[in-house]
């Protein structure tokens, strides 16, 4: 028996195949193969994408108040201050141990990568005003 050939379970002869459905057949799986390579090659550049969150600072806290980030991707994370207090005058992240002073009115950008610890929560420089990480539930943290 050879590749196009079908095995028929009530009878003991080789059924053919024809050869429009031998070249379905084949169609659909090189459509199938270039689909899970291509579904491959696009989960594996969503990794390497940073997370972008964007994150108000005022003397009132934090907006929002809580951001929630996949382990496995880096991160680009943008605070805006609002107003010139000294409290609000730098962001701290902890866990990594990142600081970035802020301008007044101003943004500042603070990046990390999945190799760095996990964060456990961001805050202004004096530690009054904080904003809650939450790290995507059932993802483990890559190392």
């Amino acid at each position: 028996m050879n590749a196009f050939e079908a095995v028929d379970p009530d009878s003991e002869y080789p059924v053919m195949l024809s050869p429009q459905a031998t070249v379905t057949v084949l169609l659909l799986g090189m459509l199938l193969a270039l689909g899970s390579g291509f579904l491959a090659w696009r989960y594996g550049r969503w990794l390497e994408e940073p997370q972008k969150v964007r994150l108000t600072l005022s003397e009132g806290g934090f907006y929002p108040a809580e951001v929630t980030l996949d382990p496995r991707r880096p991160v680009e994370l943008t605070v805006h201050r609002v107003g010139g207090g000294f409290c609000t005058s730098a962001v701290v992240v902890e866990g990594i141990g990142l600081k970035e002073t802020l301008p007044a009115d101003g943004e500042a950008v603070v990046r990390w990568s999945p190799a760095d610890p996990p964060p456990t929560r961001i805050r202004c420089g004096m530690g009054c005003l904080r904003a809650r990480v939450r790290l995507k539930e059932g993802v483990p943290f890559a190392p």
